[in-house]
């Protein structure tokens, strides 16, 4: 889990930052088609948006492993459970009721 974690976060600021250089370059060409195209597909083509979107989830997902991480360097890491919302891709820590009542 805290290997998923980690890459989970690693490659939602990788994707964002290269979303984020892909809108950079090509600015000029993605403005062309997102007037191009239907007022409802054009904010697909933000790609700026979907930075800020990747570097959110990215934060997110580092403090949840450090949190996972500090977890287990305390020794406390069984009385938490890692749980995943949103099809996985949205973690938390959950205490385990079931331990230490």
């Amino acid at each position: 889990d805290m290997q998923r974690l980690f890459w989970m976060g690693v490659c939602a600021f990788g994707g964002a930052f290269m979303l984020w250089n892909i809108d950079n370059i090509f600015c000029t060409g993605l403005r062309t088609i997102r007037n191009a195209l239907p007022a409802a597909v054009g904010p697909f083509f933000q790609l700026h948006a979907y930075w800020h979107i990747g570097t959110a989830l990215g934060c997110y997902l580092s403090i949840v492993y450090q949190q996972y991480l500090r977890l287990v360097k305390l020794g406390t890491v069984d009385e938490y459970r890692l749980r995943w919302l949103a099809m996985g891709i949205i973690p938390y820590l959950d205490k385990d009721i079931k331990q230490k009542a």
